[in-house]
């Protein structure tokens, strides 16, 4: 989903609305393949000289940082606050009364960028473990946290990387609700085909005119393939016709040059 910013549903209401937004979706057989297509919709829709700024926000998984390549110089990437949050509270989590002051130890040490004091809060959470399995979910988040550091610091230096990403209300509104929320079995090609109608309809795409077009488009197809067939059809008559007038041609030039030859003879006999 990309969108240019977020505001107030209305005036004192704490929804927030997305401004300009538009969705993305389907089974795509490589990630840039995504990226191209929002590479492109933003190639049409906006002034490359006029656009400052594009983030991408997410939980850092490879696909989704793959597309700060694709999208070029002017994109950055930003770890979602959700996603941040949700792995702090799973190292955490065990820490029972203290878990409200190691987080915001933790939101402290990222907000005056002090990885130390940060790596600190996981030392005590480790000590404080009572299971190996709590410790390596600690270690992990350890190591998400440091692999992610400048995405995580970055709204601290940048206002418009605070906006904050809705991506996982979104995806339940536009995907979920219809795909998975009920046991459902999908083909690749029938979910490719649901999503991007989802999608379609979410940017204010008509159904009806997605039909029709789609009528029309086959419509072209079919009037295609018949031309297809009939140039073919034309060019086996035309290669029929050529053979049977080459070998009339070559029969009546080989009597002519028989004739011409006998001539020859009988004038040389005269002589």
């Amino acid at each position: 989903m990309y969108f240019e910013d977020v505001e107030k549903e209305s005036q004192g209401s704490k929804r927030n609305r997305l401004i300009e937004k538009h969705y993305f979706a389907g089974v795509y057989k490589k990630s840039e393949d995504l990226w191209e297509e929002v590479l492109e919709y933003i190639d049409v829709v906006y002034d490359e000289d006029y656009l400052e700024h594009i983030y991408i926000m997410g939980d850092g998984a490879s696909w989704i940082k793959s597309g700060v390549d694709v999208l070029g110089a002017k994109c950055h990437f930003v770890l979602d606050k959700f996603h941040l949050n949700q792995a702090i509270m799973r190292a955490i989590g065990h820490l029972g009364d203290s878990v409200s002051d190691a987080r915001k130890a933790i939101y402290d040490g990222i907000r005056s960028e002090d990885k130390k004091a940060v790596n600190t809060v996981f030392d005590i959470a480790l000590e404080y473990s009572d299971s190996e399995n709590r410790k390596e979910q600690i270690r992990r988040t350890r190591v998400y946290i440091s692999n992610h550091w400048e995405a995580i610091i970055r709204p601290n230096h940048d206002e418009y990387a605070r906006m904050g990403c809705s991506a996982e209300g979104q995806v339940s509104h536009l995907l979920s609700s219809r795909l998975s929320s009920r046991p459902l079995g999908w083909s690749k090609e029938g979910v490719t085909k649901m999503a991007r109608l989802r999608a379609y309809v979410a940017n204010d795409g008509k159904v009806c005119d997605l039909i029709k077009y789609k009528q029309e488009k086959q419509h072209r197809m079919i009037q295609d393939e018949i031309k297809i067939e009939v140039d073919k059809e034309i060019k086996r008559k035309q290669k029929t016709y050529t053979d049977v007038w080459n070998h009339q041609t070559v029969a009546g030039s080989t009597r002519l040059v028989d004739g011409m030859y006998c001539l020859t003879k009988k004038l040389r006999g005269i002589i």
